[in-house]
């Protein structure tokens, strides 16, 4: 069974500050809220307008990592920038199915395959990646630390609540199948989609 594979100092300090300008300068430009009202960046749609600079190198610095540590040819679907604040979290789930009354069904998006979070900064209290299964560790939200799995019931998790400051994240989703990709982010990240399966 794959695993949850992490990579600290994946990104530089420089990196990640250059991602929280992003969200900083595109938080108050965006219709989109997570459950806890917070602002949520869509990537994709700063690409396509020239507004991310050097995001994309670290965008493309964790799509390598998701390919080499899942050994598998994958493609970007979606990309966000994300913040939890004092006293939030999320509930426990997974990203491609959801709880029914006969078991797990497929949710919304079916066709992720795999996620991966990059911490952006530091939390001096709470906020922790938390997994349902015994085997499987908590993450500690650190800068420049790289998290990924998959996206199925086996890797049903949380985040608890953030006791102190936020925690801010660059979230990204993964398929095998080219034709539910991001055009804009594949054509940035992937080349011809032959040279970004290694590390």
């Amino acid at each position: 069974m794959a695993e949850v594979f992490r990579t600290p100092s994946a990104v530089t300090a420089g990196a990640c500050r250059q991602a929280l300008d992003v969200y900083g300068e595109w938080q108050g430009f965006t219709a989109h809220v997570d459950h806890c009202g917070n602002s949520i960046v869509d990537v994709g749609l700063v690409v396509q307008v020239g507004g991310a600079g050097d995001l994309v190198d670290t965008m493309r610095r964790c799509l390598q990592l998701t390919a080499a540590a899942h050994g598998a040819q994958v493609y970007p679907e979606t990309v966000i920038l994300a913040r939890l604040r004092d006293g939030q979290g999320h509930v426990w789930h997974a990203d491609n199915v959801r709880r029914g009354s006969d078991g797990w069904l497929p949710n919304h998006t079916p066709h992720r395959d795999f996620v991966g979070l990059l911490y952006l900064n530091d939390v001096a209290a709470g906020g922790r990646l938390q997994f349902r299964r015994s085997d499987v560790g908590g993450v500690v939200p650190a800068a420049g630390l790289y998290v990924t799995f998959p996206c199925g019931a086996d890797y049903v998790h949380r985040v608890e609540a953030v006791v102190e400051g936020d925690r801010f994240t660059l979230a990204m989703w993964f398929t095998v199948e080219r034709a539910h990709a991001h055009p804009t982010l594949v054509e940035l990240l992937c080349g011809d989609g032959t040279d970004h399966v290694d590390s």
